[in-house]
This record gives structure tokens, C-alpha cells and sequence, in this order.
């Protein structure tokens, strides 16, 4: 912004008005026109279009010039200065609603006790430009009601902002910083501040999101976990006509590793969030297949695993002696029906789903199997 007002001042102060920006717009398109691969030419013509406000125009210069001269630090600057300024500003809401039932929703070796649940997620995103520099902002809103078990009941609400940058022409780079905090158990659960690096882009068929994230936690001390940090790094990747036309190829592979620390070592807390709480290292990944049936009809099948690493208590006063590194192997076979548009928009589907869950533990007291089956309302404004 700054600069771009420094060109208009500049062109001011020579005494070019409006129609004499104008004229001299139209005399630089002349020059080029007999000598198309001079940089400065271009520049010089990009320069006069921005101070103009004709960013089409602006753009189309910058990126010649850059083509011509790929180090010019001019050109590129002025190409994603002046694409983020034609960019709309934009509000969007994505909504999920829906029920379901676990068979073991406490992850129960024994005594299983299963339970209806309640769900949504509500997700709002603003991206506009500010100056020259787009910006990106975002909350997330989710909770779980469980109607047989209210202990279980959970909320979370967070918020990150940050600039987005276009890293290549088919690459944008996010960083954030954010805050949230969670409720569960009918109390207040813990409060995180964190920071993410989110990369977005897409190469021929494929699209993919990459994010890494680091952050801190707090937790209430009810609970028996403290304080501490925890990283992630969580990716997709989507493969369209991968097998046949019209499908689609999800893969989507983790890492997670937290460092919050519990009294008595209590290295683990059974709670909704993605994020287990206690002391360990995970790899993880979920492999989804989808091909459509009929027009409003796709189907649906996946499978999900995962490898958690739990640090090994030595202070057993809370959990009963463990006198093995715990070891968790979950795996998660499922299948999904998803019914397009059922409203009659192009923003909105319901979907159903299956989901059976196996913990192999090398616990006793770790292991657990759950079914859990879902119909969930999606809607986009």
C-alpha cells in the first residue's frame, strides 16, 4: 500500500492527472509494442497502471516482466501485490449437525456402556486484503452432547488470524497465530495458544493441505493433567480420477507428539479431542476412497491407523502399576454413503457413517473395541 501510494505521489508531483496517466499508459503500450521483451518497458508501464488502479492491467506487466527477468524482485513483488488487491474479500460458513450412537464411547476394556450423541462444528473464515497484503482469519466452534453419559460432554471454541502468501503460482502459504479453549467434563478443560504454518496448493489432479502446528496448553487442575507443550503435522492429499473417472483419493498422514505432563503420571485421558492428553509421540494416517453411484449419490469407503508411543509412568499413586512403555495400536475400517444437495443448493449434503474402532493395546486396560455410526448435515453460506 505504502508504495503504491509513493507511485501515484511520484506521478502527482511530476503533474500527471488522471487523463495524463492515461496518455502516458497509452504511450508506454506503444514502446512495448515495438519492443515487447524490455523489462523496464513493462515495469515502468505496470508502475503507471497500478498508480491508475487498473490492477488487471498491472498484473499482466508484472508478470512479463517477471517471465522475462525470473530474479527481478520489482516483478515479483508487483505481481503478488497487485493479485492480492484484485482478490474479493470474502465471509464463508461451514456448518456440521448431527447424531450418532458408540457403542463404548469411555474407550472401556470392560463394562462397556453405550451412548446417543449430539454434534456440531461450526467453522467461519474471512479472508480480505489489507493494504497489499491478503489476510486471513478464522474460528472454529465444535461441542458433543452425549445423552447416557454427560461426563463426556465437550466444547471447544478458537480463533487464528495471520497473512496469506502466494508462494508460487500454485502455492499459498499461511502462517497464524491463535487462541482456544475447551470444555469437558462439566468443567473448564484447558486454555492453548498456538502457531501454525498452513500450505495449500494443487499440482494437475492432485490438491493438498499441509499444516504444521505448535502450541502450549493449560488445564484446569481438576484434572490430572498440567501443563505443556505439543506439536502435529497433519496432511492431505486428494487425487481426483486416481482409478476411475470421477473418483476420488483421499490420503491423509500425522504425526502428533505432546509433552503435557499429569500428576502421577496419569499419561492418558479419554476426551473427544483429536489431541490426546499425557506424554507420548503418534503416527498416524487415513487412506478414504469415494466414487459417485448416481448424480446426487457418492459412496464412500476408509480405513484409519495409527501408532501411539506413551512415555512410561514412574509414579503409579493415581493409575495401578505399569511396568511396560505402553503401546497403542488403533486401527478404524469404515464406510460412507453421501446424498449431494439434498436441499435443493449446490451447498449442502448429508452423510452417513460406520465406523469400528480397535485399540490392540499391550495393556490390559488399554484395549477396547467401538462402533460408532453417524448422519451428519453439512451446509456451506
Amino acid at each position: 500500500m505504502k508504495r503504491t501510494l509513493l507511485v501515484v505521489a511520484a506521478l502527482l508531483a511530476m503533474g500527471m492527472t488522471a487523463p495524463a496517466l492515461a496518455d502516458e499508459l497509452a504511450r508506454l503500450n506503444a514502446q512495448i509494442m515495438n519492443d515487447p521483451r524490455n523489462v523496464e518497458l513493462n515495469l515502468a508501464y505496470a508502475r503507471a497502471a497500478e498508480a491508475q488502479g487498473d490492477y488487471g492491467k498491472a498484473l499482466a506487466a508484472y508478470e512479463r516482466a517477471a517471465a522475462l527477468d525470473p530474479g527481478n524482485a520489482e516483478a515479483k513483488k508487483g505481481a503478488e501485490r497487485v493479485a492480492a488487491r484484485l482478490l474479493p474479500n470474502t465471509f464463508q460458513v461451514f456448518t456440521e449437525a448431527g447424531a450418532g450412537y458408540e457403542s463404548n464411547p469411555q474407550d472401556f476394556a470392560v463394562g462397556k456402556k453405550g451412548s446417543p450423541e449430539l454434534f456440531a462444528r461450526v467453522l467461519l473464515k474471512d479472508e480480505r486484503t489489507l493494504g497489499d497484503t491478503r489476510w486471513r482469519t478464522t474460528a472454529l466452534f465444535s461441542g458433543n452432547l452425549y445423552t447416557s453419559d454427560s461426563d463426556l460432554n465437550y466444547g471447544y471454541a478458537g480463533a487464528a488470524t495471520g497473512p496469506v502468501y502466494a508462494v508460487t503460482p500454485t502455492m499459498t502459504f499461511h502462517p497464524s497465530i491463535g487462541v482456544g479453549g475447551s470444555y469437558f467434563d462439566h468443567h473448564f478443560f484447558y486454555s492453548e495458544a498456538f502457531a501454525t504454518a498452513l500450505f495449500e496448493g494443487g499440482e494437475g489432479p492432485m490438491n493438498y493441505i499441509v499444516r504444521y502446528r505448535a502450541g502450549y496448553r493449560d488445564y484446569n487442575d481438576f484434572f490430572p493433567q498440567t501443563h505443556g507443550w505439543f506439536a502435529d503435522v497433519t496432511a492431505k492429499f486428494l487425487f481426483a480420477g486416481a482409478i476411475l473417472k470421477d473418483d476420488l483419493v483421499v490420503i491423509s498422514p500425522w504425526w502428533r507428539w505432546s509433552g503435557i505432563d499429569a500428576v502421577g503420571n496419569l499419561n492418558f485421558l479419554v476426551s473427544p479431542d483429536d489431541f490426546r492428553t499425557g506424554r507420548y509421540n503418534e503416527v498416524g494416517g487415513r487412506i478414504e476412497y469415494f466414487k459417485p453411484v448416481t448424480d446426487w449419490v457418492t459412496a464412500g469407503i476408509n480405513f484409519s491407523a495409527l501408532e501411539r508411543y506413551y512415555a512410561r509412568a514412574t509414579d503409579n499413586t493415581v493409575f495401578p502399576p505399569m511396568t511396560i512403555d505402553r503401546r497403542d495400536f488403533i486401527y478404524a475400517p469404515g464406510a460412507a454413503l453421501i446424498f449431494r444437495n439434498p436441499f435443493v443448493t449446490n451447498q449442502s449434503s448429508i452423510r452417513f457413517d460406520y465406523r469400528y474402532e480397535r485399540d490392540n493395546s499391550n495393556t490390559q486396560l488399554g484395549s477396547y473395541t467401538n462402533h460408532v455410526t453417524t448422519v451428519t448435515f453439512f451446509n456451506r453460506y
